[in-house]
């Protein structure tokens, strides 16, 4: 058989010749070509740990949103009693991430309450954001601020410092009651601090949950966050499974007789009014120092004694260790006044 010139023909192995070859590959007496290693420009396998489990990847906790909700609750009264004005804590959402991450997302001149939690080893956060913290310490101040106020664009002073600790100082109680059907948590403020780096309270990768509040005081609106890691929830898993609103039940307590204790707490505005008078307005334009408005009361009569404005008891007037005071008398039924006027 011809070939054309300049042209080789390739010598064809034998079926046992192929055989020894592969033997003697498989048994290393030949070498082969090494793997092509990894281009430029390649991305590389990035090794990933399963065991640690960050961010939304974590096994979400039944019922611990009702913890929250009941802590923004009780803390709305308690800043309600402490500006006397009207003060609402909603709970806005939950989320789950590395205190790392969520120290760097605060925005700069937030007031940082650093709190301690026995008897677990770690400690919590609560943050106001900087709008809120100025107008709280307007209001504390008198001022009364609107909307989400301005923020000076500087750090709180010592002394601005000073003022916000007693109000975040009031929290901690309020995060001990909603703790208390589950753990006999012990909160107290440590320190307030500005600056997002003085305030560690765990390791950087530290899994942690922020509870996010907006605040609404008057026409003021902010944002709070409460920080807590999860070596403070987590043991709590189980007791929040079981179902958070049958707790107090298996103590022997309702949640009616829970909330009417609640209740007892709440501060209320008591006046004692003397009389009621009709004048024409012509009379009140010309009231002068040193004039006189004659009551019809007698001084053995009766006075009115008003919770939040209603009329609920009936009272008499005089002096008790040098000071003007009543002595309650009789309750008026509901809707009626003293009959006397």
């Amino acid at each position: 058989m011809r070939h054309p010139i300049g042209t080789t023909l390739e010598r064809i192995l034998s079926q046992e010749e192929i055989a020894e070859l592969l033997a003697a590959v498989q048994q290393g007496d030949i070498e082969t070509e090494p793997e092509p290693s990894a281009q430029d420009g390649e991305r590389k396998v990035k090794p990933f740990d399963l065991t640690k489990t960050a961010g939304s990847g974590r096994v979400p906790i039944p019922n611990v949103d009702i913890l929250f909700d009941v802590f923004g609750r009780n803390y709305g009264v308690t800043l309600t009693n402490r500006l006397q004005r009207s003060a609402g804590i909603k709970l806005g959402g939950l989320e789950s991430t590395e205190f790392e991450s969520f120290t760097k997302s605060l925005a700069e001149g937030a007031a940082i309450g650093i709190l301690r939690l026995d008897p677990f080893k770690s400690g919590g956060l609560i943050i106001l954001d900087s709008s809120l913290s100025f107008s709280l310490i307007e209001m504390i101040l008198g001022g009364r601020p609107e909307g989400r106020g301005g923020i000076p664009g500087r750090p709180m002073t010592t002394i601005e410092m000073h003022l916000i600790q007693g109000l975040l100082g009031g929290a901690c109680g309020d995060l001990q009651k909603a703790f208390r059907p589950l753990e006999n948590l012990s909160a107290s403020l440590v320190k307030v601090e500005n600056n997002p780096r003085l305030s560690n309270v765990v390791s950087p990768d530290t899994p942690v949950m922020v509870a996010r509040y907006e605040v609404a005081i008057d026409k003021m609106v902010g944002e709070m966050s409460l920080v807590l890691p999860y070596v403070v929830i987590e043991p709590l898993r189980d007791k929040m499974r079981d179902g958070l609103l049958s707790l107090p039940s298996r103590e022997g307590e309702s949640w009616t007789n829970r909330i009417g204790s609640e209740l007892f707490e709440v501060e209320a505005q008591v006046s004692v009014q003397l009389d009621e008078i009709v004048l024409k307005v012509r009379d009140i334009l010309n009231f002068q120092e040193g004039d006189i408005i004659a009551l019809d009361r007698g001084p053995d009569d009766p006075v009115q004694v008003q919770v939040e404005g209603k009329p609920k008891f009936q009272a008499m007037a005089g002096i008790y260790k040098g000071k003007k005071a009543v002595r309650i008398g009789r309750k008026l039924a509901q809707g009626a006044n003293d009959g006397n006027h």
